[in-house]
C-alpha cells in the first residue's frame, strides 16, 4: 500500500530538483569567471616585472612611497594606468599571505570580472538577465577574452594587469553611451550626472594610452561625419566624453612624456623594431618596407585567434550553410551598419598606429576586444539558440578554468620553495638556478604566467636580498 506513496515522493524531489537546477545554473554559470580570476589572483606568483617595479617592498619593509612612485610613472609615460600600477604594486606579497594587498587583489577581480560583464553586455546590447541564455554569453566571451594568446594580459603579472584590464574596462565603459547612440537608443539628453560622467571618463580614458583613445576620437568623427546630420544629434555628454578624452589625450602625452621615454630606450627601439618619423625621413623606402613589415605581423597575429574563433561558431551553429545564408541575405539594419563601420575604423587605426613597432600582444588587446564584440554581436545569438551548443561553451570553459587554475597552483608550489630558500639565507646575496621557477608556455591557448625570476642586467630584490642567476657566477 506503500509503494504508490514512494513513487509519489521520488517523482516531487525529481521535480523540486529540477526546479532548483534551474534557478541555481544561472547563478553558477556567471559564477564561472568570478571563481577564475578569484584562483588567478590569489594564487598568482608576482612575475619579475612586478618585483622589478617594487613588489614584496611592504612584507619586506622596505621603504615604499605610493605617491612618489605614482608621479615617477607619470614622468616615465604620463599613463594614468601606470601610475596605479605603480602605487599599489610595492603592497603586493610575492605570494599571498593575508596580507593589504588584500584589499587591491579584489580590486582586480572586480575589474578583470567587470570587463568581461560589459563586454558580454555590449554584446548582448542589453543589460543582462540571470538567466541560462546570458549566462553562456558571459562565458563565451570570457573565453574569448581571456582564454586565447592575447589574454595573457589578464594573468601575466600584475605590472600588466594593472596596466592594460583597467584600460579595457574604461574602453567598454566609455563606449556604450556612443554604441546606444548608434544603436537608435540615446541616453537622454538633460542629464547633468552623465554629462559631467562623461567628462571625468573622458579624461581618464585620454590618459589611459598613447594609442587607444586616438583610435576612439578618429572612429567617432569618421562614423558621425558620415552620417545625416538630423539622423545622430550630438548630445552634451557626446560632446563631454570628447572633451574630456582630449584634455586627458593633452596631459598624458604634451605635459607627460607620452612614448618619448620608450622610443629614447634601446630595448623598445631594437628589440620591437620601432620606425619613428625621422627614419622615413632619412631612409623612406627602407623605413616604409619596415612598417608593411610590421603591420603584416600584426594583423596576422591579429586575425589568427579571430579566424579560429569564427571557425569554432561556425561549428557550433546547426546547419551553418542555411543559417548563415538566411543571415546574409536578410537586410541589415543601417544601426548595425554603423556599429560595424564605427568598430571596424576603431581596430583599422589601432593597428596601424600600433605597426611603428612589432607589436605585443598587449598593445592590440583594445583592437582584438573591439573584434571580439562585433563577432560576438552577430554570430553568438545563431549559436546560443542549440542546446548542445550551450554544453560545448560551458564545457570549454570548465575545462579551461581547471586546466589554467591547476596550473597557476602548481607554479604556486614551485615558486614557493625558491622564495623560502630565499627568505631563510644568511646573506644579503644568493644566486638562483632560474631553470627551477621556468613556466611552460602553450601555443593557441593562455595558460601561463610570466616568470618569477629574470635577469635584466641587474639584481631582483627579494625580502631585501639581491637575487641573481647562478649561471652568472660559473
Amino acid at each position: 500500500m506503500s509503494y504508490p506513496h514512494k513513487s509519489l515522493l521520488i517523482h516531487v524531489n525529481i521535480i523540486s530538483m529540477k526546479q532548483f537546477m534551474k534557478k541555481i545554473t544561472p547563478i553558477l554559470l556567471f559564477l564561472l569567471p568570478v571563481f577564475f580570476f578569484s584562483i588567478s589572483y590569489y594564487f598568482i606568483t608576482t612575475s619579475a616585472e612586478d618585483i622589478y617595479q617594487g613588489a614584496g617592498s611592504y612584507s619586506s619593509n622596505i621603504s615604499f612611497n605610493p605617491i612618489n612612485r605614482s608621479l615617477e610613472a607619470f614622468d616615465l609615460n604620463g599613463r594614468i594606468t601606470d601610475m596605479y600600477a605603480w602605487s599599489i604594486i610595492g603592497f603586493y606579497d610575492y605570494h599571498f599571505q593575508f596580507g593589504i594587498d588584500l584589499i587591491f587583489r579584489i580590486i582586480d577581480i572586480i575589474v578583470a570580472v567587470g570587463a568581461v560583464y560589459l563586454l558580454t553586455t555590449l554584446i548582448a546590447g542589453r543589460r543582462l538577465r540571470l538567466n541560462i541564455s546570458d549566462g553562456v554569453l558571459m562565458n563565451a566571451s570570457f573565453i574569448m577574452l581571456v582564454a586565447l594568446r592575447y589574454g595573457v594580459v589578464f594573468v601575466s603579472g600584475f605590472s600588466m594587469i594593472h596596466n592594460y584590464v583597467p584600460l579595457i574596462l574604461i574602453l567598454l565603459l566609455f563606449s556604450i553611451p556612443y554604441l546606444m547612440m548608434l544603436n537608435n537608443k540615446p541616453p537622454k539628453n538633460h542629464c547633468t550626472l552623465l554629462m559631467l560622467g562623461m567628462l571625468f571618463l573622458g579624461i581618464i580614458f585620454g590618459m589611459s594610452s598613447t594609442i587607444t583613445p586616438l583610435a576612439f576620437l578618429v572612429a567617432a568623427i569618421v562614423t558621425f561625419a558620415t552620417q545625416k546630420k538630423k539622423k545622430y544629434k550630438a548630445k552634451s555628454w557626446f560632446f563631454a566624453g570628447i572633451i574630456g578624452l582630449i584634455i586627458g589625450f593633452f596631459i598624458s602625452n604634451l605635459i607627460g612624456p607620452g612614448i618619448s621615454s620608450y622610443t629614447a630606450s634601446s630595448t623598445y627601439t631594437t628589440n620591437l623594431d620601432y620606425v619613428s618619423i625621422s627614419d622615413l625621413l632619412v631612409d623612406p623606402i627602407g623605413s616604409t618596407s619596415r612598417l608593411i613589415s610590421h603591420i603584416t605581423y600584426n594583423t596576422s597575429y591579429f586575425i589568427g585567434p579571430l579566424l579560429l574563433i569564427v571557425i569554432i561558431c561556425l561549428f557550433l551553429i546547426k546547419s551553418p550553410r542555411t543559417v548563415l545564408a538566411k543571415f546574409l541575405s536578410r537586410r541589415i539594419p543601417q544601426s548595425d551598419k554603423n556599429i560595424i563601420i564605427a568598430v571596424s575604423v576603431f581596430i583599422v587605426f589601432h593597428i596601424l598606429a600600433v605597426s611603428q613597432i612589432n607589436a605585443p600582444f598587449r598593445l592590440l588587446l583594445p583592437a582584438y576586444t573591439a573584434a571580439i564584440f562585433i563577432i560576438g554581436r552577430f554570430l553568438f545569438p545563431l549559436i546560443n539558440k542549440e542546446k548542445v551548443s550551450r554544453i560545448v561553451v560551458i564545457s570549454i570553459s570548465l575545462l579551461y578554468i581547471i586546466a589554467h587554475s591547476i596550473l597557476t597552483i602548481r607554479y604556486y608550489q614551485k615558486t614557493s620553495v625558491v622564495l623560502d630558500e630565499i627568505k631563510n639565507h644568511q646573506m644579503q646575496e644568493i644566486c638562483i638556478d632560474y631553470d627551477r621557477v621556468n613556466i611552460k608556455s602553450y601555443p593557441i591557448l593562455n595558460l601561463s604566467q610570466e616568470k618569477m625570476l629574470q635577469y635584466w642586467g641587474r639584481p631582483q630584490t627579494i625580502y631585501n636580498k639581491a637575487v641573481t642567476p647562478c649561471q652568472l657566477e660559473e
